[in-house]
C-alpha cells in the first residue's frame, strides 16, 4: 500500500491481492483516527454484512465486484467500520457492513485525519455492537 499525505487528507492505494481492512487498520495504527471519505477500485473475496437489529447477516460475493464507494471511520484501538457499495458483473449493485476484501487490480481509498482528540468505541451493546463515543 502506497500512501500520500496533505495536510489531514489521506490518499491510500492498495495493489492487487492486498487485505484492504487490513491495511485501513495499519494505517490507523501508524496515522490515528481517521474518516473514510471514498473509495474506487475493484475487490475479490468480499464479504458483506446486514445488521437486522438483533444481528449481522453475512454474505459473500462469489466474483469480484468493482467498488463504487466506502465510508466509515477508524478509532485508536484501531477499529475500521466500514460500508461498501458494490457492482458486479450483472451491474446490480450491492452493499453493507464489510467484514473482507483483497483488492482486484487495485484500490484507492481517501482519508481524513483526526486530530485533537481520543475516539473510543463503547462497550458492546446487547446486539455486540461499539456504537462510537463522540
Amino acid at each position: 500500500m502506497q500512501r500520500i499525505i496533505r495536510g489531514q487528507a489521506v490518499l491510500l492505494q492498495f495493489a492487487e491481492g492486498e487485505d484492504l481492512l487490513a491495511g485501513l487498520a495499519e494505517t490507523a495504527a501508524e496515522l490515528g483516527e481517521y474518516v473514510i471519505t471514498g473509495g474506487v477500485g475493484m475487490l475479490e473475496a468480499v464479504e458483506l454484512g446486514y445488521f437486522d437489529g438483533n444481528e449481522y447477516r453475512r454474505h459473500a460475493l462469489a466474483e469480484p465486484h468493482e467498488l463504487l464507494t466506502l465510508s466509515g471511520n477508524a478509532v485508536a484501538e484501531p477499529l475500521v467500520h466500514c460500508h461498501a457499495t458494490l457492482a458486479g458483473p450483472d451491474f446490480a449493485v450491492r452493499g453493507g457492513h464489510l467484514f473482507a476484501a483483497r483488492v482486484k487490480v487495485t484500490g484507492e481509498v481517501s482519508l481524513t485525519l483526526l486530530e485533537g482528540r481520543t475516539l473510543r468505541r463503547a462497550a458492546p451493546t446487547g446486539a455486540g455492537l461499539r456504537l462510537l463515543e463522540i
